[in-house]
């Protein structure tokens, strides 16, 4: 196991961050979505893996939540009231009981790509159980599980906390994607890439018609844009309520000065309103 130290410091601020915003854990975890590359630790045991810093936020939510004495009290009326609950619990199930069952069961009948534990690269191997299965197994329990704890929570009038751990996500989001834009359009290079410790393919430095695609502290430009659009996503709709809830709703719009800035992706060519002059 190889600690990361740049992981290990940002798990730090926005854990001070997040106590001094009143909510530690769910704003920590909202906020540390922001950090799409940046991994906490690198597990040589499970083939490389290198879990991201929202893991550990994740975790200690999770453990918190379940050392409480109320815990199955709570469990109940989560499981009560939100039937969904019980689909992802299902999955739960399904992906645990699959990721040990389904290797064994089709072993050697397809080819799979797993990364070669002496060549350090993905090659292309026959379907066998590997420590792959394990891993992103517990990344999907582990998302499952946080995902019931935040309902859980959310029934303790928490939705402030919430909201207070998005305006932070969006705010880091947007700090690191013009920090990325300006650092590398005024030729000093790629500045947030000592924060981008995951094993993963690092796409950073790619240009599109001269110009250069925004990652971010993510892995690649699209990962970078996925999440730009939830920000965007979450803004629109918290303005949207918020203006409801005041009575001052307006005809909101997209904003004419957002989208000619990317007006290279498709989906704003087509939804673009018509500028005027």
């Amino acid at each position: 196991m190889q600690v990361s130290l740049p992981g290990l410091l940002i798990c730090a601020a926005i854990l001070v961050t997040s106590y001094y915003s009143r909510g530690m854990l769910i704003i920590g975890l909202i906020a540390s979505q922001a950090f799409g590359a940046t991994a906490v630790m690198t597990l040589t045991f499970l083939g490389g893996s290198s879990p991201l810093i929202y893991t550990m936020f994740a975790a200690l939510l999770v453990t918190t939540v379940a050392a409480r004495r109320r815990i199955w009290l709570d469990l109940g009326l989560v499981f009560g009231s939100i039937r969904t609950v019980w689909i992802l619990t299902s999955l739960i199930l399904y992906a645990v009981i699959g990721s040990w069952l389904c290797p064994r069961f089709f072993a050697g009948q397809t080819a799979v790509f797993v990364q070669s534990k002496t060549r350090g690269i993905v090659i292309e191997d026959s379907l066998a159980p590997v420590s792959s299965n394990i891993s992103q197994t517990g990344y999907f329990v582990l998302g499952g599980l946080a995902a019931i704890v935040c309902a859980l929570l959310l029934h303790s009038d928490r939705i402030d906390q919430v909201r207070r751990g998005f305006f932070l996500w969006c705010g880091l989001h947007t700090g690191m994607g013009v920090f990325d834009f300006i650092s590398k359009t005024a030729g000093a290079g790629d500045l947030l890439g000592p924060i981008r410790t995951a094993n993963y393919a690092i796409i950073s430095n790619a240009t599109e018609a001269g110009f250069v695609r925004i990652t971010g502290p993510f892995s690649e430009a699209s990962s970078f844009a996925s999440i730009s659009l939830a920000c965007l996503a979450f803004c629109y709709s918290y303005s949207w309520h918020s203006a409801t809830a005041t009575g001052e709703r307006r005809n909101h719009r997209w904003p004419n000065g957002w989208l000619p800035s990317c007006s290279s992706c498709p989906f704003c060519r087509l939804h673009r309103p018509p500028m005027s002059g």
